[in-house]
C-alpha cells in the first residue's frame, strides 16, 4: 500500500475509536497525527535500500517523535544485514524495535516533563503503534506480503487468499481505501452516538 493509504487508514481507524470514547479533543489531534506518522514509519527502509531520496520527506511525516524508533530500526537493519524494502521493519523483529524506541522516549519525556505532558505522550506512543501495526496487517493484505518472521524465516507471510490480494497503487487500493473511508463513516455517524 502507498503511503497515503497507510496514512489514512491509521488516523480514520484511531480518530474514530477515539471519538467513540469521547476522549478530549487534544488527546484525538495527537493520536490522529501520531497514528498517521507511525503508519509511514515501517516505509523508512526505502531509505537506506536506495529506493527513494526523498527522506526528508517522511521525517516531516513522522519526525522527531518518534527519533529513537527509526534509529533503532536503522540500526537493527544494519546489523541483520536486511536493508530492502519490506525487510526488518516489516517483522516482528521491527515492531520490537519500534516499541523500545518508544519506551525511550517515553522514559525521557516522563523525567522531563509534567504529568500532563507524559499523558499526551502515552497517547501519542499507543496510538504510533496501532499505526505501526496497521501498517504491517495492511502490506501484509497485498501481493508481496510481509516477512512477518525476518530474520528467523524469510517467508512471507499474507492476510488475504491470493485472488483478492490487493496490488500497490492500483484501482485495488483505492478500492479498499474507499471501503475502509465508508466503514469508519458509518461507525462515526451511526454507532458513536449509540456508544455514548
Amino acid at each position: 500500500m502507498t503511503g497515503a493509504t497507510h496514512s489514512a487508514t491509521a488516523g480514520l481507524i484511531v480518530f474514530s475509536v477515539m471519538e467513540m470514547l469521547g476522549l478530549p479533543i487534544w488527546y484525538v489531534y495527537v493520536g490522529v497525527v501520531s497514528a498517521m506518522s507511525g503508519a509511514v514509519v515501517p516505509d523508512f527502509d526505502i531509505f537506506w535500500s536506495g529506493m527513494s531520496k526523498k527522506l526528508s520527506d517522511r521525517f516531516a511525516q513522522a519526525g522527531i517523535l518518534f527519533l529513537p524508533s527509526i534509529v533503532l530500526l536503522a540500526i537493527g537493519a544494519l546489523v541483520t544485514g536486511y536493508k530492502k524494502h519490506r525487510t526488518i521493519t516489516h517483522s516482528v523483529v521491527g515492531l520490537g524495535l519500534f516499541v523500545t524506541g518508544l519506551i525511550i522516549s517515553l522514559s525521557i519525556v516522563y523525567f522531563l516533563f509534567d504529568m500532563l505532558i507524559f499523558k499526551l505522550a502515552m497517547v501519542w506512543a499507543l496510538t504510533g503503534l496501532v499505526g505501526y501495526i496497521l501498517h504491517l496487517v495492511e502490506d501484509a493484505m497485498t501481493v508481496s506480503g510481509i516477512p512477518l518472521f525476518l530474520p528467523y524465516s524469510e517467508k512471507h507471510f499474507y492476510v488475504l487468499p491470493e485472488k483478492i490480494r490487493v496490488k500497490t497503487g492500483t484501482w485495488m487500493e483505492g478500492i479498499f481505501l474507499l471501503s475502509f473511508l465508508g466503514v469508519c463513516f458509518l461507525l462515526y455517524f451511526c454507532f458513536i452516538p449509540v456508544w455514548r
